[in-house]
């Protein structure tokens, strides 16, 4: 029985993270569930059906669906906090569907929900009425969806703060932060490195920031369940895990190369990564 559902959206191009996602979050929880909403969850099942296949043979039936999404009027960054998993567990993990989680989620959450006293695990977002996008929560301090009168929804973290506050649940001290995304975070919106603008540094996919995820990583990438679902991968997919091993270069001397300040610049190309996953 599965205690943590890892919910969230794939829409548009963000169908190319799907299988590695799901790969990456049961391979490391033993505890958990996916679910992942699409636009069109029959279409994507028979192109993905050997893929699919794969998965139940590792990992089980029961512990991945996709399912079409139902939310309408909400951009996509939305949705997920309006969307309700057709699995209740005990516990609901959401969050971005580009992350490569390399790491088991439930107990760090857990703990920390225990030591604030909150039924849920977030980060405020210092000066906003927001909380961060990655969401563990107990599901029944979440669900039913309530969306206070006048909610603005199209913006996400906005959103979710009004959804939580609106059930009466406190927030998390300011400067709390959250235990990190769990892996790689290979957005679109985010080069592979961080460069640096006007002396801070940017967001980035976080390759420099955990040695154990980097174990972790090496560990996935080698493991018979990725070997075996690595052909099947969208071909853009195939392209961000080369940056992602270039760019890991440039992060850990475990890789034992040199770097080279030419791939190093690439690297830190938003508009490379962009053009990749829109195609």
């Amino acid at each position: 029985m599965s205690r943590t559902t890892f919910f969230t959206v794939a829409l548009g191009p963000y169908e190319l993270f799907v299988l590695p996602y799901i790969t990456s979050v049961l391979a490391h929880n033993e505890d958990a569930r996916v679910e992942i909403c699409v636009q069109d969850a029959d279409r994507f099942s028979h192109t993905n059906a050997n893929a699919m296949s794969l998965l139940a043979g590792f990992f089980g039936e029961d512990r991945c669906l996709i399912r079409n999404v139902t939310t309408t009027g909400a951009p996509p960054s939305s949705v997920r906090f309006l969307e309700t998993p057709s699995v209740m567990t005990e516990y609901t993990y959401i969050g971005d569907i580009d992350i490569l989680i390399l790491e088991s989620v439930s107990e760090i959450h857990i703990r920390r929900m225990s030591r604030q006293g909150l039924p849920y695990s977030n980060m405020l977002r210092p000066g906003r009425q927001a909380l961060s996008g990655l969401h563990f929560t107990r599901s029944d301090a979440y669900y039913p969806v309530m969306p206070p009168e006048h909610t603005n929804l199209n913006r996400d973290e906005y959103l979710l703060y009004a959804l939580v506050t609106g059930r009466g649940w406190g927030t998390p001290p300011e400067g709390d932060h959250r235990p990190g995304v769990h892996g790689y975070h290979l957005s679109p919106n985010r080069p592979p490195l961080a460069p640096i603008i006007d002396g801070r540094r940017a967001p980035s996919w976080g390759l420099h920031r955990s040695d154990t995820h980097f174990l972790a990583y090496r560990g996935l990438m080698d493991s018979s369940v990725w070997q075996s679902l690595l052909p099947h991968f969208d071909d853009r997919y195939a392209t961000l895990l080369g940056l992602l091993d270039l760019g890991l270069v440039f992060s850990q001397r475990e890789y034992g190369l040199e770097p080279g300040q030419p791939a190093e610049s690439l690297l830190k190309s938003l508009p490379l990564v962009r053009n990749i996953v829109e195609g």
